[in-house]
């Protein structure tokens, strides 16, 4: 309603003034009201785009977190990684196109652990199931012979022994980026424990699976 002139409003009636008046407070009101929530919805709108820009500038630090995270988290005794057996049938579609030709299957370990913040995993190679107790027999310090061992025996000290120790050491030695990066099968696992325990003494090597490494635990390097 525009402004009414002077001498129309003193023409009104009592109500009729009362009535105009509480149109002008609520109507001033109603759009001071009005515009308080535009610039509200601007300010939220600023909030937005600024949380947007921080959310990238979080990610892009979350990256460099991991990144330089992964050349130092070796150095912690609680290591983070996951690690069991698995069989790999390595001639399968022919097999099942040609039930006559031989099952070429062999073991694997799977190692599984972080880089970048993202699970992967390694593959050790540890050869034919038969081939195992020949490899395992080339530990210099052995009490025991491997050809004379069951199956479930074999797979316990494969794992809790030998697996355990092997990538315990080099995780914590050289880190996970390296690991990595580097093959390994079970030959070198061998080779390995014989030259650790060259230097540090008989079965020095099984220890990196059994005492503190081994306290498998998920640490989180975006806690302060």
């Amino acid at each position: 309603m525009e402004f009414l002139p002077e001498e129309v409003f003193k023409g009104l009636s009592k109500e009729e003034k009362s009535n105009h008046s509480k149109y002008r407070h609520r109507h001033r009101t109603y759009h001071k009201k009005l515009k308080e929530v535009e610039e509200l919805e601007v300010q939220v709108q600023e909030l937005k785009n600024l949380i947007k820009n921080k959310k990238l500038l979080v990610k892009g630090y979350e990256r460099e977190v991991f990144k330089y995270y992964d050349k130092v988290k070796h150095l912690d005794k609680n290591l983070e990684f996951r690690w069991w057996e698995e069989e790999e049938w390595r001639n399968k579609k022919i097999c099942e196109k040609n039930p006559s030709v031989k099952p070429q299957k062999r073991v694997v370990y799977r190692v599984e652990y972080k880089l970048g913040g993202i699970w992967v995993r390694k593959k050790i190679s540890c050869g034919s199931r038969k081939k195992i107790p020949q490899l395992l027999n080339g530990y210099k310090n052995r009490n025991k012979n491997y050809l004379e061992l069951d199956k479930d025996n074999i797979q316990n000290e494969l794992k809790c022994g030998y697996m355990a120790g092997y990538i315990s050491y080099h995780l914590y030695k050289y880190g996970y980026k390296h690991f990595h990066n580097t093959p390994h099968n079970l030959k070198s696992v061998v080779e390995w424990f014989n030259t650790y325990d060259e230097t540090n003494g008989k079965s020095e090597g099984f220890k990196w699976g059994i005492d503190e490494y081994s306290n498998f635990q998920n640490p989180n390097p975006l806690q302060t």
